[in-house]
């Protein structure tokens, strides 16, 4: 392309291989630039808000859209007395939980993922680290 902008008379198989040379630097850094610049565009699309994350997530992964971003289920304890306390409490059905599934320790939302993306978790949950708030944890659940 540059050596077009030359004049006819002085473009010569070695002034026109000289004039590409000096320019392809240039070229593939402007190439560069336009493929970062895009990325950056496509990132600064999204945020933080659940439907925009979700969109990001499944965008990036699931043109299906079966990945789901839900407020994470937050139990209470149940706590159990020992002979000291002289307390009984019937507990009745229990369920054994993560520590995260609890309200003081929990998360605050669940990615979910259909198990055709397991594959991808590493990538998911680095996306998801991106783009979430400092202050909020999360989960990824396989369904």
């Amino acid at each position: 392309m540059a050596a077009l902008s030359f004049p006819t008379f002085l473009r010569k198989i070695k002034t026109t291989a000289f004039i590409v040379s000096m320019v392809a630097p240039l070229e593939s850094l402007h190439r560069e630039y336009r493929i970062n610049r895009k990325n950056n565009l496509l990132k600064i699309q999204y945020n933080g808000q659940t439907c925009k994350l979700r969109r990001a997530l499944n965008d990036r992964f699931d043109p299906e859209r079966r990945i789901k971003i839900i407020s994470s289920i937050r139990f209470e304890r149940k706590h159990i007395y020992t002979k000291a306390e002289q307390r009984t409490k019937y507990l009745g059905k229990i369920y054994l939980r993560q520590r995260a599934d609890f309200v003081d320790t929990g998360v605050d939302f669940i990615v979910q993922i259909p198990k055709e993306l397991e594959p991808y978790i590493a990538e998911i949950e680095a996306m998801t680290k991106y783009y979430r708030l400092a202050s909020k944890r999360f989960k990824i659940e396989i369904i």
